[in-house]
């Protein structure tokens, strides 16, 4: 990994263990340096990056300040929920900066998943999803023929698919998911403000409704630095 990601998180995580607010002041640089271990040259790129996010500021002459909110996301992956949900119960500010749809044909795996013919016309909903601002996750979502025909009928930038659905009346259920590393790509890397290779969380999954139908298959990409996500573990009784 880059020694400027390393240093970059080494930051935020020094904001958030000092609890530093909005408008508050960072240490000198040679200060913050020494603090890191790291030279001036690798700090002030590391500096560069979270000024281009929006998480700092710098005055001429006076300093560095916190100029965003740099708080975790903290996910559970016991219950289903969406992105903007997640967003919202970190007391953050959801929003989405880029909306993509597509009309496409579901190949043989998207097919699989959703439960259609293959060479089905199913809509692609790509959004960059923000918190405060700050972009946090890129989601490709591919929506079955029902949900597609609810979201088309709307025809107007979403902020929770989660939402759309359940107030057409489809109730979400439960839904099998995978989560893991990928390197980000070029794509993710200029959608998320992230660096290319670097590791980013994918969640895949298929949301189905309460009959059991799929509703639609998302992929969402989560940058690391931003989201954290737990799981209640039980113990299985056979020894």
């Amino acid at each position: 990994m880059s020694p400027y990601i390393l240093i970059r998180k080494a930051l935020i995580d020094y904001i958030k263990e000092k609890k530093l607010e909005i408008g508050e002041k960072l240490p000198p640089e040679d200060r913050l340096a020494c603090l890191l271990g790291v030279s001036r040259v690798t700090l002030r790129e590391a500096l560069r990056q979270l000024r281009e996010e929006g998480l700092i500021y710098s005055k001429r002459g006076s300093g560095t300040y916190v100029s965003g909110n740099v708080k975790d996301i903290v996910g559970t992956l016991d219950i289903n929920l969406g992105s903007t949900r997640m967003i919202e119960i970190a007391g953050c500010e959801p929003g989405v900066t880029f909306h993509e749809v597509e009309l496409i044909n579901a190949d043989g795996a998207l097919a699989d998943k959703l439960k259609v013919k293959k060479g089905c016309g199913i809509v692609l909903l790509k959004r960059v999803r923000t918190a405060d601002k700050r972009p946090v996750v890129f989601s490709m979502d591919y929506l079955g023929p029902e949900v597609a025909t609810i979201f088309l009928a709307v025809n107007d930038r979403i902020m929770s698919l989660f939402k759309l659905i359940e107030e057409s009346g489809i109730k979400i259920g439960n839904s099998f998911a995978e989560i893991y590393p990928e390197n980000c790509t070029e794509e993710l890397a200029e959608k998320l403000s992230y660096k290319t290779g670097s590791p980013i969380l994918a969640l895949k999954q298929v949301i189905v409704g309460q009959k059991g139908s799929p509703l639609f298959y998302g992929e969402d990409y989560f940058r690391p630095d931003c989201f954290k996500f737990s799981i209640n573990r039980r113990r299985n009784s056979i020894q």
